[in-house]
């Protein structure tokens, strides 16, 4: 018999249903925890014990959860597993009478959004790609937030699909609408990469190009060289926008974005990567001296 959830469990709640694709880590005193499917996923990927916890009267829900003081090393192996992760914490210790403690997700992050430098993997670039497809043309930008390296091309649509596994990236953002039609397409190409879907509005090159003038304090594109870019500038400002979100806004080391063709290194041919051993299963098991 269900029953109404106690004010934690909808205070969980309302910070789930703005994250519904992260795994919410929900600070409750010295632990993070997890529930329902996030604590089930969890518990696979980092061998955390799953329990239960009641929920009202008569409700149990599924439970799991690390120290706090442990998080980087779970988080470390939840980013390298593919998932996307929102860190929920306390904003001010338990009161006396008060129910529910204030708090807030201070950061999301991603495959293609780390910074922390014991979360990144050194073997490899950590690129977030976006991609924003229209009349038969697609923008293809690649952003290394370590970095702070951002790329941006147009290519016809039927390249795309090459453009992306020659970018091998750690996550790809694309609007809604689009992911809801490629995603068995991008799951055969791009095995183990993160689709992340992202507001159709964002990929817009009206509302991107505002992102772009906006973050970059220009009254224009033309010094980058992409004003005349349609796909381009709406890949480029997606994923922009996409950061922003993420990151709370902290990017300034992104300062600039620089146009690539098919014919630059943004591109290399499957071939050259491989005699390059620029592919990672080269790199880490295949080279012998």
């Amino acid at each position: 018999m269900s029953s109404e959830p106690t004010p934690m469990m909808k205070q969980y709640q309302r910070f789930k249903q703005d994250h519904p694709d992260s795994i919410l880590l929900f600070r409750m005193g010295d632990f993070y925890e997890t529930f329902y499917d996030d604590a089930k996923i969890a518990s696979q990927i980092l061998g955390l014990t799953l329990t239960k916890r009641n929920n009202g009267k008569a409700d149990k829900i599924p439970l799991a959860g690390l120290p706090y003081h442990a998080l980087d090393p779970y988080l470390a192996r939840l980013i390298r597993a593919g998932k996307k992760v929102a860190i929920c914490e306390q904003m001010e210790p338990p009161q006396k009478g008060k129910k529910v403690v204030r708090r807030e997700v201070v950061q999301v992050v991603s495959p293609g959004t780390i910074l922390a430098e014991d979360l990144l993997d050194h073997k490899r670039n950590n690129y977030l790609a976006g991609v924003f497809v229209d009349e038969g043309k697609a923008g293809v930008a690649v952003a290394d937030v370590s970095t702070g390296a951002f790329r941006v091309q147009e290519v016809g649509a039927d390249d795309m699909w090459e453009v992306l596994s020659r970018l091998d990236p750690a996550e790809v953002v694309a609007t809604t609408g689009w992911c809801d039609a490629n995603e068995e397409s991008f799951a055969e190409a791009l095995e183990g990469v993160l689709l992340t879907r992202a507001d159709d509005w964002s990929f817009s090159p009206a509302c991107a190009r505002d992102t772009l003038i906006q973050h970059f304090e220009t009254n224009s594109l033309r010094g980058f060289g992409i004003d005349e870019m349609t796909v381009g500038v709406g890949a480029a400002g997606g994923v922009l926008a996409y950061l922003k979100e993420n990151q709370r806004g902290a990017i300034p080391h992104i300062t600039g974005i620089r146009t690539e063709t098919q014919d630059e290194n943004m591109t290399l041919d499957l071939v050259t990567q491989r005699n390059l051993e620029l592919v990672t299963s080269i790199q880490e098991g295949r080279r012998e001296g």
